[in-house]
């Protein structure tokens, strides 16, 4: 019986504590969850300054007198919801490139850190930083490999990624990463274990 090969990438949903740890991506350029942005103390000793927040209403920012707050509103970790926040990704992008321009730090989140926040930050990485979706996506990965867009927001980064460089197909096809996205490691690891005599 031949075995099954692990996939180029899989997602890693990780433990609480990587939820709430604050990665830095690029210099001055963050990735965490809500509780991770939600601690002022961290936040300050690695000179973040500024918050982009994804579904999170200004009235529920909970430092506003001490950081600078861009939110993003009514975007679920929905495939239904892609479009929504694919209207917003250029703004997040030009928050994201001025502040830390300025020479401040900026931290992306959303409720774990994982799909909605990392779609922001990959598009950050494609249209400032000139890196492709997939070269985006490993770097991101080494930096804090929780992260992991559902289907419908690849999808529309692999758009972006091909209006942002003319390509004709995306460096990360919507097939391959919907087949990546149902690998289960635990059960892959199960598998190897059985004696197949």
């Amino acid at each position: 019986m031949s075995e099954v090969s692990l996939p180029e990438f899989f997602p890693e949903f990780g433990f609480q504590d990587e939820r709430d740890s604050v990665n830095e991506i690029l210099p001055r350029l963050f990735l965490t969850n809500f509780r991770g942005a939600a601690d002022l103390k961290t936040l300050q000793l690695q000179n973040i300054s500024c918050v982009v927040c994804v579904n999170g209403a200004a009235d529920d920012n909970p430092h506003p007198k001490e950081l600078a707050y861009l939110n993003i509103e009514g975007v679920e970790d929905e495939e239904s919801h892609s479009e929504t926040l694919c209207s917003h990704l250029k703004d997040a992008g030009l928050f994201i490139h001025q502040r830390r321009q300025e020479g401040k730090g900026v931290v992306v989140h959303c409720a774990a850190g994982i799909s909605r926040s990392s779609t922001i930050v990959l598009f950050y990485l494609m249209q400032h930083e000139g890196m492709s979706l997939r070269g985006a996506f490993v770097h991101l990965k080494s930096k804090r490999r929780i992260v992991w867009p559902n289907c419908g927001l690849m999808k529309v980064l692999g758009e972006c990624e091909a209006e942002i460089f003319g390509l004709s197909a995306p460096t990360i096809s919507p097939v391959d990463y919907g087949e990546w996205s149902s690998f289960d490691i635990e059960a892959y690891n199960a598998a190897k274990e059985v004696d197949r005599l």
